[in-house]
């Protein structure tokens, strides 16, 4: 794609867009499916499977109608997000529906897919791991910004916008993302995050 970040096809670009899927019928009761994910790091190759992708749910739905899956003219698949232990439930189009729904930054249209993670977790870590809906992230810089700490599917990290590029509204490209490249570690470190 004109991106080069290969959003349309299959990854190896950069890590994000690198991802593994394996799904397989699941013998647990009130799924169809079973979903392990699987983030490549491209630069060392390694594999990390301590997460999971909401994109890649949604791809997994459409691989268990086209596989067979699925009981007859399902359109809900039911999930099993076997890394971290939930449910998911994939609710695709009917298979004649218009492909008219799009994705910001992602070229082309397509038919419209529902993901609905149940009880999204991060292993045995709880939604708001420190027990508080803001913290204060102490970066190695000296500088100290507020964020809400979430382990839900994955662990995240929310910031205000004006906290990182120093308005409400991002730069269209930032020019190297420069107050975000500390971030990472001093989360990592000072909250037990990842």
């Amino acid at each position: 794609d004109g991106s080069g970040m290969q959003l349309n096809g299959v990854g190896a670009g950069i890590s994000s867009t690198s991802k593994v899927a394996i799904v397989e019928r699941s013998e647990r009761e009130g799924c169809d499916v079973d979903y392990y994910f699987a983030q490549v790091d491209m630069r060392s190759g390694v594999v990390d499977w301590s997460g999971s992708c909401g994109n890649l749910a949604a791809a997994v739905g459409v691989f268990a109608r086209m596989e067979r899956l699925l009981p007859d003219q399902a359109e809900t698949v039911r999930v099993y997000q076997a890394n971290l232990g939930y449910r998911m439930d994939v609710t695709l189009s009917p298979a004649d529906a218009p492909f008219d729904t799009s994705v910001p930054g992602v070229p082309g249209r397509g038919q419209k897919i529902e993901v609905k993670m149940l009880r999204p977790s991060a292993g045995d870590k709880a939604l708001l791991p420190t027990g508080r809906p803001t913290d204060l992230i102490h970066l190695p810089s000296g500088r100290q910004i507020e964020a809400t700490l979430l382990c839900g599917a994955n662990p995240t990290v929310l910031v205000r916008s004006r906290d990182v590029w120093g308005a409400d509204t991002p730069p269209v490209s930032p020019p190297g993302f420069p107050a975000t490249q500390e971030h990472p570690s001093a989360w990592r470190v000072d909250h037990g995050l990842l």
